[in-house]
């Protein structure tokens, strides 16, 4: 018994991957893709994204891709994948700081001005540059 099947303690599924075999598949692949376009078309008429929840494309690309006689070396690996995920995330990011910074800067030139007309905070200081107080009794004439 090879070494694998010994760790497997026997227990083995027969997968065929002859081109007969993975054309009697394609029409699991062709109904996925027909009924993803049809819930597509759905989405666009109802506006409502979530009729493609219940769909899990992170395993049925692959699978599709396999029936597709697509190489393996073709497809991006668990560790590509997260990278890409990373990227896209760090891209989002920056995005979302980039279109935040408008309002940030209304919102501060508001408070800017503000302060400034609060007396003693944006103005002149109390008792300096305004006008001289009126001399008084004992004071300079």
């Amino acid at each position: 018994m090879p070494p694998r099947l010994r760790e497997a303690q026997g227990e083995y599924q027969v997968v065929y991957t002859s081109p007969l075999a993975r054309a009697q598949r394609a029409q699991e692949a062709a109904g996925f893709i027909r009924t993803v376009e049809t819930v597509k078309e759905l989405v666009n008429i109802t506006q409502d994204a979530s009729l493609l929840d219940p769909f899990d494309f992170l395993t049925a690309i692959p699978e599709i891709a396999a029936i597709q006689a697509v190489p393996e070396r073709w497809m991006a690996g668990p560790d590509e994948m997260a990278a890409k995920q990373q990227a896209r995330d760090r891209s989002n990011a920056q995005k979302a700081q980039i279109q935040a910074m408008p309002a940030q800067a209304a919102m501060m030139k508001a408070q800017a001005q503000v302060l400034k007309a609060q007396p003693g905070i944006g103005g002149p200081p109390q008792g300096l540059g305004g006008p001289a107080p009126p001399a008084g009794p004992g004071g300079p004439p």
